[in-house]
């Protein structure tokens, strides 16, 4: 089995913590993002966002009109998307979990593996303990393990009762990699499943992942939505296939704008129109939807987006000082 190994690195940690770790090919980044929530110590609760900057590409599962459609980013569904078809090309990009305490991780794609034995996920090495959600960034990460290893901290007692003992985030390597072998890739496909329906599934002891498919009929009629949004909005297709689907879309928009004209200037009715033409009512149902959607308000571009800024204060992610691999 393909599989790629990883560096991932909490960004600000000094000494730095990080996890190497080897998945298999084929996961969705939704999949991934499982992984690294898995391995890194956090609950998955909180938003998270996948950051190609080289691609100038952003895949996240949030659906919120007013988020981040603006700048020079492209904005991808996270669950929609296989890291194959990004890694090789951009071996080095990030990961941001929780958009209120900033978590931000620096992964390096380290080798791509031909023949991976097994058909799930490994942590190979690692340094540092099991990170805590909820305790304000990296720097109230600080100050919470300051507060949790003093017994006289004046905070000790809150944040134990809050948090729990130190000793509950101890990073077990041969815990972690048992959990992990739960998390097998399967040849069984399904369509895109979001973070929310994986947890879903967890809970009811499903643990391994499907491959990803667009067989779907569903799927596949989402996938036309999005078609749609990018005809009306000039944008270029990703694929052949969404080539294809554009395409199609022009060809009903012509088509409609010949029916209605007919109907207009003609006795004939619309399923005498629509044999003429060789067409049938599926025009009509793709004009009703392309009208809603021009119906729509979409969030204008921030003029004041600045193209020039950094990822961070500390500079830019490919400083080799900033991080050591």
């Amino acid at each position: 089995m393909k599989a790629y190994q990883f560096k991932i690195t909490l960004k600000g940690s000094k000494p730095p913590i990080w996890r190497r770790v080897i998945v298999p090919a084929g996961l969705s980044f939704t999949q991934f993002a499982v992984i690294i929530n898995k391995i890194m110590g956090w609950n998955g609760e909180h938003l998270y966002e996948f950051i190609l900057e080289p691609m100038e590409i952003k895949l996240s599962e949030e659906d919120d009109d007013d988020y981040d459609d603006y700048g020079p980013y492209e904005n991808l569904d996270a669950s929609w998307n296989r890291i194959d078809d990004y890694v090789e090309d951009c071996p080095k990009f990030e990961y941001v979990y929780d958009f209120g305490d900033d978590w931000r991780h620096v992964i390096k794609m380290e080798k791509i593996i031909d023949s991976y034995a097994f058909n799930y996920p490994m942590v190979l090495k690692y340094k540092g303990d099991m990170l805590i959600d909820d305790c304000g960034g990296i720097f109230g990460y600080y100050d919470l393990l300051e507060a949790l290893e003093d017994e006289n901290h004046p905070d000790h007692e809150e944040k134990k009762d809050w948090f729990g003992e130190i000793e509950d985030y101890d990073f077990d390597l041969d815990e972690v990699n048992e959990d992990l072998e739960k998390y097998e890739l399967l040849d069984e496909t399904s369509g895109p499943m979001s973070y929310m329906e994986i947890q879903e599934d967890q809970f009811q002891g499903n643990y391994a992942f499907k491959r990803l498919s667009f067989d779907d009929e569903e799927v596949y009629d989402d996938k036309i939505a999005k078609c749609m949004f990018k005809v009306l909005h000039g944008a270029l297709p990703d694929d052949q296939e969404e080539m294809d689907i554009m395409m199609d879309m022009f060809d009903k928009i012509i088509t409609a704008s010949h029916v209605e004209k007919l109907l207009e200037h003609t006795e004939m009715t619309r399923e005498e129109i629509y044999e003429i033409l060789d067409v049938d009512e599926t025009t009509d149902a793709f004009i009703n939807m392309l009208r809603s959607f021009q119906d729509m308000d979409f969030p204008e571009e921030d003029d004041e987006w600045d193209d020039d800024d950094d990822w961070d204060d500390d500079g830019p992610v490919y400083s080799d000082e900033e991080i050591l691999f």
